[in-house]
């Protein structure tokens, strides 16, 4: 059909003789019904009442027939009924987001058989229009995401009250959500149903699932009636299996009948019809290329195609390829001696990073990255392999360190290696591993730098030890308030009058300035405090046991909090007690949030309903299981002192050369968390940018699923490494600036989605070895009366019951006390959960990570490594946590 602009009728209708259209046209059912017409599959006719129509309808002036359509609307479908015939048709929504890769909304717009007569229709497809805007319909939406959008954060300064809730979840409006209506010649089918032409539930793909019943398919796909089941090999039509129903009831034109007894437990289906079925499963999966659920009718011997929409769940044969896909990219990666990937470090705040976050964050920990630049800054000497890949990997998703690369990160000619065979024997070490010296790899290279070795290690160390003493005024005096004040005066900037490319500028310069240039600086804390830790350990082991010496190093950090204005905690407990307003602590945290290293995750200013639930996590102090309120676990520091002098023995001389390295290791761990709070300040800012693109594209938190690279490409920009002598992209235009369609774009993205969604749905081991990589997705065994070690990584004892979390936001709002946490792991959003707890369990961590840090804070007694502690552990279960040796006791069922 020729869609005449000229005409502005054309074009509110389209038949299925005119060949496949834009879904944002016809809409999804109607876009599918298109291509199945166009694959030359028996197809019934149908025209489509376009997205154009429907708009014209919300919108004409022109006079409107008593149905509510302009009146050549209304003359276009007579004459498209005339075309169809006489007899029924069934009338269909096909909204622009429907029967599409990510969602189906099978059942939650209308359908209505069996209409006759063109007054019938027009009703009908009035029905199907307002279905759109029904609170199933809104539900739906809101689940899937689709519509929902987080507005562009509100800057610090005007976080007002009334700013904060325009600043939350909105959904967009009802010309948001087009519809189309598909309007179909009604198959008089004496039996019908449903095929996937993979079945979802069979890990090897190779079955065709059927599902059939008599009469109209309407009775299986509402659930209505329970259908026969039969699986048919895909390959040749071969009944695998069949599992027969009772089926007292059919749908008819006229609705629900009953079927005669002698039908009622007979198989509706035929071998031959269902060899027809799996032919017809090959030749849709073929036209389409991927796995289709297609609904068919059979009547007077002939098959129909009455539908056929992607796969929305995911099936066990994706499953199953993902896995073996990652299996096998796995070991592409192991060292020949032996790999072992352990999630820790950047992977206990980044549970499952989108594209975008994975690209920016692994760059960053690269050796071209803010973070390879931070080790060479403090005389370390990477290693040239370091520089594009890093040292962390993508396992089903989640990020872990690479044991192999990792110690390639100090000295590129003294090779250090973990011995794989000893964290085999106890993957815990994995979580907190100590290098050595592979003496493998001492050939006559080593030998010939080793003299510069040395003069850099000590050139190094002493670096150290004069930065432990300058840093806290640097980043206190001159880093912190420089980003805070540039940070400002970004938000003061309005994004929607620059272009996108002129957006995308503002994107890299603050990728540049917040995770190359501040973070040089800011992450400093985290390395010198680690230097002052083993240097402390080293010395509390000339007077005490080993075991000992690292717990008389923890018990030193206990009540460390971080800066007055980074203090989230702090903030928090002010928080619930009706000390600070919700405004001012969004004006102070509103950029931080869960998972707040996830680009596409919302800050606290976008949702501020999540600080809400923080203060009703905290509207009650610790109660007496718990122990007394989290300020009285502020040790007092010079009692810490007087103990550990006591039980070393030093004499007085000896305290006084100890106790500056002790202070600045405290002012260190505190400058830590500092750091992170004011990274996350421009880290921020990379979200808005983001959000802005994603606004201006119409691809909203879909932009997340796209890379830097893919950006710069569409926006024409040069994407250049970081850090190699320009704050932002140059102006030269890259050759063929758009390589790829939108439609192309959006299939990546989709395609993206789906693989992201593959990997959630498999569970990982907190520490993985190459040669035993069948265990991806293996549940761990549940502890039956003996005691699990872990790291101990904040002394003390504590007992109560296990309380199991995946997320920061338990469904109840009654908060139980006393409790021993076990979670994945924490970023600020679980500090809540800390303050009724009496100790703490994590899945992963390590003694500088973030709830081992704000455990000690709080004197809470917190031991992390815990494989699979989520599983391993139910609610209910009662724990004892020894914080100072690593020990979990399952007490009781």
């Amino acid at each position: 059909m020729n869609h005449d602009t000229a005409n502005p009728a054309n074009g509110w209708l389209v038949f299925d003789t005119d060949g496949p259209q834009d879904v944002a046209l016809v809409g999804g059912k109607g876009a599918s019904l298109l291509e199945l017409t166009q694959a030359g599959l028996s197809v019934p006719s149908f025209f489509v009442v376009t997205t154009r129509a429907w708009q014209a309808a919300r919108t004409t002036e022109r006079p409107a027939a008593p149905q509510g359509v302009p009146a050549a609307l209304h003359a276009l479908i007579a004459q498209a009924c005339e075309r169809l015939g006489q007899g029924r048709v069934a009338v269909r929504s096909s909204a622009v987001a429907e029967d599409s890769a990510e969602a189906s909304f099978a059942g939650q717009q209308e359908t209505i058989l069996g209409v006759v007569g063109v007054e019938s229709v027009l009703q009908a497809i009035l029905r199907c229009w307002d279905s759109a805007q029904s609170e199933r319909a809104r539900v739906y939406r809101q689940v899937q995401g689709i519509g929902v959008t987080h507005s562009s954060p509100c800057a610090p300064e005007l976080a007002s009250s009334s700013s904060v809730h325009e600043c939350g979840n909105a959904e967009a409006s009802p010309d948001e959500f087009p519809m189309a209506v598909v309007v179909q010649r009604l198959i008089e089918a004496e039996v019908a149903g449903v095929l996937f032409t993979r079945d979802p539930t069979d890990a090897t793909g190779n079955n065709v699932l059927v599902e059939a019943a008599w009469g109209l398919g309407e009775g299986v796909v509402s659930g209505k009636v329970m259908p026969d089941r039969y699986r048919v090999r895909r390959d040749d039509g071969y009944l695998v299996q069949k599992e027969i129903a009772e089926k007292p009831i059919r749908v008819g034109r006229n609705g629900v009948e009953p079927v005669p007894e002698e039908m009622r437990s007979r198989p509706c289906l035929t071998e031959a019809q269902l060899a027809e079925l799996a032919q017809l499963a090959r030749q849709v999966e073929s036209y389409f290329g991927q796995p289709r659920d297609v609904e068919w009718a059979f009547a007077e011997g002939k098959l129909w195609v009455l539908q056929a929409r992607p796969i929305t769940t995911i099936t066990a044969w994706e499953r199953e390829a993902y896995r073996q896909g990652e299996i096998a990219r796995l070991r592409q990666l192991a060292d020949p001696r032996g790999t072992v990937w352990a999630r820790y470090n950047l992977a206990e705040s980044l549970t499952l990073p989108t594209p975008m976050t994975w690209a920016v964050l692994r760059h960053f920990m690269s050796g071209q990255g803010g973070y390879g630049q931070l080790l060479r800054d403090l005389g370390f000497d990477p290693d040239p392999r370091l520089e594009e890949v890093g040292f962390l990997d993508l396992v089903c998703g989640r990020p872990y360190v690479n044991l192999s690369r990792e110690p390639l990160c100090y000295f590129r000619h003294f090779p250090m290696w973990y011995p794989y065979a000893a964290l085999r024997n106890n993957p815990s070490l994995a979580l907190y591993p100590k290098p050595q010296l592979d003496r493998c790899r001492l050939s006559w290279r080593f030998w010939w730098h080793l003299p510069m070795t040395f003069w850099k290690m000590l050139r190094q160390a002493v670096r150290l030890n004069r930065l432990a003493e300058e840093l806290p005024a640097a980043l206190r005096q001159e880093a912190y308030p420089a980003l805070r004040r540039e940070v400002e005066a970004a938000w003061g900037e309005s994004l929607s009058g620059l272009s996108d490319r002129a957006v995308w500028e503002r994107f890299r310069y603050w990728q540049e300035r917040t995770l190359f240039s501040f973070a040089r600086q800011a992450l400093r804390p985290t390395v010198v405090l680690g230097h002052l830790l083993g240097t402390l350990e080293q010395l509390l082991r000339k007077r005490v046991a080993g075991a000992e010496a690292g717990q008389l190093v923890r018990q030193l950090m206990v009540g460390v909090r971080p800066d007055s204005e980074a203090d989230l905690a702090g903030a928090l407990e002010r928080l619930a007690r009706g000390l600070c307003s919700q405004e001012s602590f969004l004006q102070q945290f509103g950029h931080r949030g869960e998972q707040e290293m996830e680009l596409a995750q919302p800050r606290w200013r976008e949702v501020p309903e999540h600080v809400l639930h923080l203060s009703r996590a905290l509207d009650s102090p610790r109660g007496e299981v718990g122990g007394p309120d989290s300020s009285q676990f502020i040790r007092d520091w010079e009692a810490q002192w007087d103990a550990l002098v006591r039980r070393c023995g030093w004499t007085e001389a000896e305290a006084r050369t100890v106790r500056p390295t002790v202070e600045r290791a405290r002012d260190c761990a505190a400058l830590r968390e500092t750091s992170r709070h004011y990274l996350l300040l421009g880290y921020e800012l990379l979200r808005q940018c983001l959000l802005e693109l994603g606004r201006r594209w119409h691809l909203g938190n879909d932009i997340f699923f796209l890379t830097p690279e893919e950006i710069a490409s569409i926006v024409g920009a040069h994407h250049k490494p970081l850090g190699s002598g320009s704050t932002s992209p140059t102006a030269e235009s890259v050759s063929g600036r758009m390589q790829k369609s939108w439609a192309d774009w959006r299939q990546t993205i989709r395609q993206r989605r789906r693989e992201r969604q593959l990997a959630q749905t498999w569970e990982i081991p907190t520490v993985l070895f190459s040669d035993d990589l069948e265990c991806l997705g293996q549940l761990p065994t549940a502890p039956s009366g003996h005691c699990l070690c872990g790291i101990a990584v904040s002394p003390g004892m504590g007992e109560g019951p296990a309380w199991v979390l995946r997320t920061p936001r338990p469904e109840t709002h009654s908060i139980p006390r006393g409790y021993v946490l076990v979670c994945p792991s924490t970023d600020p959003a679980w500090v809540p959960l800390f303050l009724n707890a009496s100790a703490l369990v994590m899945e992963t961590g390590g003694i500088l990570s973030h709830g081992a840090i704000v455990a000690r804070e709080f004197g809470l007694p917190a031991v992390v490594g815990i494989t699979e502690a989520c599983q391993r552990f139910r609610t209910g279960q009662r724990l004892r946590v020894n914080g100072n040796t690593g020990e979990v006791h399952l007490l009781s069922d």
